[in-house]
């Protein structure tokens, strides 16, 4: 389990590191709390720089939801021995910020 809160630039790039195959993650992104940032998908790498292929449900990686504060969460299921293969799901999109954490 990994909890982001996007700080003051759009995430051009993610990294998973120590990905196994059979091991199941999930990411869970706050957005700024007052300037929505951007998320792409389409520069994925695992932690030796090498490509990492995300397999979203449908073929079309997600658009993270652009309202301050807001929430998103996804999962993960790694599917290669390299680490380097994961099948991607949204588990929900657009969930409202408490503030108490």
């Amino acid at each position: 389990y990994h909890w982001i809160v996007l700080a003051e630039a759009n995430v051009t790039k993610i990294v998973f590191q120590n990905m196994k195959r059979g091991g199941r993650y999930i990411l869970r992104i706050e957005q700024h709390s007052s300037s929505p940032k951007t998320v792409s998908w389409g520069n994925v790498d695992d932690a030796s720089s090498d490509f990492t292929e995300v397999r979203w449900v449908g073929g079309t990686a997600p658009t993270m939801t652009a309202t301050a504060s807001r929430v998103d969460v996804y999962g993960f299921l790694c599917t290669r021995s390299n680490g380097r293969g994961m099948d991607g799901f949204v588990i929900a999109q657009n969930l409202t910020e408490d503030g108490t954490h």
